[in-house]
């Protein structure tokens, strides 16, 4: 007879014992593994689902801080082209190298940003301490004029003070005296025989209702009138939020020498920034740093307060401007436009991001470091370019002019003069 085995039975034989005890494993085994299988891609989707919220959170956040948080500057598209090929008087090896350059005084001089001369072949600059220099550039060491702040720093101030102040641009006059244009102080005028130093127009003077924020640059007109640059409404220290807003803040004020009034020459300038003279003394030439240009400005005759604009779309942000001794001008571009520049251009929404999102000194460090001096004719074409294109001597050039057969260049925020030794010859394409 066939044995059969019941349930709740005793089995009949180990063999049988054995063989359920193993099914009986086996499946407790795989109900265990099914389990832990389960469980393993449940917690898989719960990590996916984590990261694709906080990725969407990140992203959302992003988006909010672009287009509706609250921001310090209100940027605006600068409507500018890409910037030129580097090629042809562009080219970084169409001229002497400034990375050649000797450098003058670095362990005195940091942040020489203007260059002037008088008629005896010194040159006097300001620096970041809120000094007036004289140097003679065969001398050993330069020598201390005077102090244009509140508080009489030392050169070993590296950093923006407002009480040390802050001296940009400089003028020799005939009498004598230097008239400084100090980011901190306003314009100011030193006696350069007693050290005497008199305020002209002073930081906070309202000026046809709007107070003085951030002087820079001056030119002397043919009747003696201070045309000077007010920057923005932005003071130096905060002087990267003009630069991103691109909001036309900038201003020029005629100082008038006989009456002691200033009044606003020109308005809705973008970061107004170096002033000169023109050759024929009929404008002045203005460099609007934010958007890439230079301006000319008629002084007199029929269009008097006039614009229009002398050269557009530059390789770098155009600082200082200077006559150039032969014709047209010399203008420092104290930094190079990169992608980075680029893809701001026309993005604001992407600059408020920036704004939002970045510490302000982080943005300052952003900067392209470029050393730039163009040689640019009356009609606004490049003739001649010097670079140092790594930074490795000179970068953030603020200031180019000529002397002799030598280029000297400043910097505001880097240490030294630079002083390069220039051939005679013109490459093939100058003027052209």
């Amino acid at each position: 007879m066939e044995r059969r085995t019941r349930t709740g039975a005793k089995p009949a034989s180990l063999e049988e014992a054995g063989s359920l005890s193993g099914d009986s494993s086996k499946a407790h085994s795989n109900r265990r593994g099914g389990a832990d299988s389960g469980r393993s891609r449940s917690k898989l989707g719960t990590c996916c689902d984590i990261l694709g919220l906080l990725f969407l959170g990140g992203v959302s956040y992003l988006v909010y801080l672009a287009l509706f948080a609250d921001c310090i500057i209100d940027p605006q598209p600068r409507g500018v082209p890409p910037p030129p090929e580097m090629t042809g008087a562009l080219s970084p090896d169409s001229s002497e190298s400034l990375a050649d350059a000797e450098i003058l005084f670095p362990d005195v001089l940091v942040g020489a940003e203007c260059l002037a001369w008088d008629d005896d072949g010194m040159l006097y600059t300001g620096t970041m301490s809120g000094q007036i220099w004289k140097v003679d550039p065969a001398a050993d060491e330069p020598v201390l004029v005077a102090n244009t702040g509140k508080v009489a720093c030392d050169s070993s101030v590296r950093e923006l003070r407002p009480e040390c102040g802050r001296p940009l641009g400089l003028r020799v006059m005939p009498d004598n005296s230097l008239l400084i244009v100090d980011a901190f102080m306003g314009l100011l005028k030193l006696s350069l025989l007693d050290g005497k130093m008199d305020t002209l127009v002073h930081q906070n003077q309202v000026v046809d209702g709007a107070p003085l924020v951030f002087a820079d640059d001056l030119a002397i007109g043919p009747d003696g009138a201070v045309y000077f640059s007010d920057v923005s409404t932005y003071s130096m220290d905060k002087l990267f939020y003009d630069v991103m807003s691109a909001g036309g803040r900038g201003r020029i004020i005629r100082y008038d020498p006989v009456t002691g009034s200033a009044s606003t020459f020109a308005r809705d300038l973008h970061f107004a920034n170096g002033v000169e003279l023109s050759h024929d003394g009929k404008s002045i030439i203005v460099t609007e740093t934010s958007m890439y240009r230079i301006t000319r400005i008629f002084i007199t005759g029929e269009r008097t307060g006039q614009s229009e604009v002398l050269a557009e779309n530059l390789p770098g942000f155009p600082d200082n401007v200077r006559r150039h001794p032969d014709s047209g001008y010399l203008v420092a571009m104290s930094a190079g436009r990169t992608w980075k520049s680029t893809l701001l251009d026309n993005r604001p929404y992407l600059v408020r991001l920036m704004i939002n999102a970045v510490p302000y000194d982080e943005l300052v460090k952003a900067s392209n470091p470029y050393g730039l001096c163009v040689h640019m004719s009356e009609s606004g074409d490049v003739i001649r370019t010097w670079h140092d294109a790594r930074a490795h001597t000179l970068a953030f050039t603020s200031h180019c002019s000529m002397h002799g057969d030598h280029m000297f260049v400043g910097s505001f925020v880097s240490r030294g003069i630079g002083k390069l030794k220039l051939s005679k010859s013109l490459p093939q394409n100058a003027g052209n």
